[in-house]
């Protein structure tokens, strides 16, 4: 079983928008299938259609890598903007221009992007189930109502992968107009990734006469540290190790695939919290240097 990658060519689609001052939009929902199977259909054509996964879950892996997302022609070769340099540039554009505002909008735009592109490959996996599952409704393997479950599942990835993209765009734009002058085009991409978080060493420290401003922005700080490093250290490889061992079980025929599919959604979902875990710690790193500065 392998586990769901970020895709770097739906990294680099993002990246691809810097190249010109429009994003053309498009939508999500134009290429999953939809709705329910209620048509006669030739039956032998359709049990060779099912025959396509005759391996159960590794042909549904293959069936996904065999549906890329399109990768723009020339979008790796624009530099990536780090967060300080976010800062400076925005600096020389706009003197006035508050770096605490600028490095919070870098980290949403980072976030939202990591975020927006690990749903589309949720949303490929949820694809393939219910491609799957509309090959067993065609030969009278499921019913319309087991097809219907997957299809939702399909449905709803696609919706938060919608929802991803706006923000994804909504927050790029918002750091455009903060380092740009009148949001003008632009020629950088973002990192594919937030930085990792820090080491005990390396985190900030209260001063002992810290204002009641500095104190409630280090608790935050500390708390959403301990949330980051909870998913990443407790939560996540749990979630890893069940989708392990339920990988053994279904080769040794105890496991179905679809209950390989759910554990699979259950993963990635656990991977996108911690994700927004530590988006929400950068965030809260930013709160406290600005409170210091101030104290």
């Amino acid at each position: 079983m392998k586990t769901i990658l970020v895709s770097a060519s739906v990294l680099l689609c993002f990246a691809a928008c810097a190249q010109s001052p429009a994003w053309p939009y498009r939508s999500v929902f134009a290429d999953p299938p939809a709705g329910v199977e209620n048509q006669p259909l030739d039956w032998k054509r359709a049990n060779a259609d099912v025959g396509q996964f005759p391996r159960g879950h590794a042909d549904v892996l293959k069936w996904e890598q065999a549906h890329p997302p399109s990768v723009p022609i020339g979008a790796a070769t624009l530099p990536v903007l780090g967060r300080e340099d976010a800062v400076a540039t925005a600096r020389q554009n706009y003197p006035t221009q508050p770096a605490a505002e600028v490095r919070k909008a870098w980290i949403q735009a980072v976030g939202a992007q990591q975020s927006a592109v690990y749903l589309r490959d949720v949303q490929q996996a949820a694809e393939a189930g219910a491609e799957l599952a509309r090959r067993m409704a065609q030969v009278g393997n499921w019913s319309r109502m087991e097809q219907a479950r997957e299809q939702l599942l399909l449905a709803d990835a696609s919706a938060q992968l919608a929802r991803a993209h706006n923000a994804a765009f909504s927050a790029r734009e918002k750091l455009i107009r903060l380092v740009r002058p009148e949001g003008g085009p632009t020629g950088f991409a973002l990192p594919d990734r937030l930085p990792d978080l820090p080491r005990a060493t390396d985190l900030h420290e209260l001063p002992a006469q810290a204002r009641s401003e500095a104190r409630e922005a280090y608790f935050a700080y500390r708390t959403a540290l301990d949330l980051a490093v909870h998913y990443r250290d407790e939560i996540v490889p749990l979630r890893k190790f069940i989708l392990d061992e339920l990988v053994l079980r279904y080769s040794g025929m105890l496991a179905s695939v679809w209950e390989l599919l759910a554990e699979t959604r259950q993963h990635s979902e656990s991977i996108n919290s911690a994700m927004e875990a530590q988006r929400d710690f950068w965030l809260a790193d930013a709160d406290l240097q600005t409170a210091l500065q101030g104290n």
